[in-house]
């Protein structure tokens, strides 16, 4: 299952890690300086990816699968 979260791009796992850390759309944009409408593209298609249909179904199945670590760590070093 894993295996989903490495399809996502860069840009798409920025967004999870703002996500997982509660941020709304608007704060992610901010955040990533990108439009709020480019936040919300890049959520339908972390959803389509990881197979989920919510925000809450993605950071449930994001913090489930141990990506948390492996990808805040990775922003970490891109910020």
């Amino acid at each position: 299952m894993i295996d989903s979260f490495e399809n996502l791009t860069g840009r798409e796992s920025d967004i999870l890690v703002e996500l997982s850390k509660g941020h709304a759309n608007k704060e992610i944009a901010s955040n990533l300086a990108i439009a709020v409408p480019t936040v919300r593209a890049h959520l339908r298609s972390i959803y389509e990816k990881i197979q989920v249909r919510s925000r809450t179904e993605a950071i449930v199945k994001y913090l489930g699968q141990g990506a948390f670590d492996r990808n805040v760590a990775e922003f970490t070093r891109r910020n």
